[in-house]
């Protein structure tokens, strides 16, 4: 059986339902508007969970830089996850994988590879807007000769947050705004 729509009724159709969408819009424009530019929403701060940073590791047996990052807000490493295709074996000194700032003294947070599954557990190392984190291969591992035992092909997964602070007013803390300061 087929179902005919006259054509007057598909348009009348079609205006009530840009009727509707117009009406929704003009009622959320009026009700709930944005914050200004610079300014944190009104109830102070505001958290995103569970952001990802996502590098893959070649090899564990030599120190070296394997990716650097540079977060545009401060955020908060919440967990260091490393899986590799080919675990540890028979190693007298784990790898160790490090994420640091590269400050003075730095802030780091690190993780040992000692099986194919590796993880932190739930962490909150802090780290500032605006600077390089690097993620590196810190502490080699030591697997007997030619490191054949050491681990490889390791995929890292670095959770983190994020947070903008506001006073609970609807205005961003100090020293956030971009407003050029009075008499400036």
């Amino acid at each position: 059986m087929k179902i005919k729509i006259s054509p007057v009724l598909g348009h009348r159709a079609l205006l009530l339902a840009v009727l509707v969408l117009t009406v929704f819009t003009k009622a959320n424009a009026q009700g709930a508007a944005a914050p200004p530019a610079g300014a944190a929403p009104a109830g102070g701060n505001i958290t995103i969970s569970a952001q990802l940073w996502n590098t893959f590791v070649s090899v564990f047996s030599v120190p070296f830089t394997v990716s650097t990052f540079t977060p545009d807000v401060a955020i908060t490493v919440t967990r260091i996850q490393a899986q590799v295709g080919v675990a540890p074996k028979g190693c007298k000194t784990n790898a160790v994988l490090q994420i640091s700032d590269g400050g003075t003294p730095p802030t780091t947070a690190t993780l040992a590879i000692a099986t194919a599954a590796n993880d932190s557990g739930p962490i909150a190392v802090n780290y500032a807007a605006g600077v390089p984190i690097t993620l590196s291969v810190s502490t080699p591992a030591a697997c007997g000769i030619l490191d054949i035992g050491a681990p490889a092909l390791g995929n890292v997964i670095v959770q983190y947050s994020t947070t903008t602070s506001g006073g609970g007013d609807g205005k961003a803390p100090a020293g956030d705004s971009a407003a050029p300061a009075a008499g400036s």
